[in-house]
């Protein structure tokens, strides 16, 4: 009897750490993706309509909302955002979105892509510099937040 007992109580307790284990490997454990940059974009809301404000492609980059044209020039191909523009962009909306597309080469399985599948990711003002069109990266998502690019990794230069 005594011995079921303790069988019974190790049964458990290697079943609550199994449990605990596999928990903590799905919360903390990173999910890293790789993939090549498409395409980059800005929107802003105001008064609760989202307008695109510079879409950066392959081209060049082509600056939707006027008043932001003085920063850019024909010749530019990949957008920069300095902090005088992030204000000047927040002072006329009520909320700025850097948006990097992304053409997955790796499983993005927080956001259900398989290779080849392009997503537009939000990122951070800062990942939006360092990210340029053509660039390989690496990076890891955030699990609780659909389409966001946690922490870039890694990025080779597209030359």
């Amino acid at each position: 009897m005594v011995l079921d007992r303790r069988i019974l109580i190790i049964a458990v307790v290697i079943a609550a750490v199994s449990v605990g284990a596999a928990t903590y490997y799905y919360v903390f454990s990173p999910v890293i993706v790789e993939g090549v940059v498409d395409h980059k974009g800005i929107t802003g809301e105001k008064d609760g309509t989202t307008y695109s404000i510079l879409l950066n492609t392959p081209e060049g980059i082509i600056v939707e909302d006027e008043n932001y044209a003085q920063f850019f020039s024909e010749k530019d191909r990949d957008a920069f955002i300095n902090e005088t523009l992030d204000y000047k962009m927040k002072t006329e909306y009520s909320e700025i979105n850097y948006l990097v597309s992304i053409r997955v080469t790796s499983r993005d399985p927080i956001n259900n892509l398989e290779e080849n599948q392009t997503l537009a990711y939000f990122v951070s003002r800062e990942n939006f510099n360092a990210l340029k069109i053509d660039d390989k990266v690496t990076y890891e998502v955030g699990r609780f937040q659909t389409a966001t690019i946690k922490q870039v990794l890694y990025i080779q230069d597209r030359s």
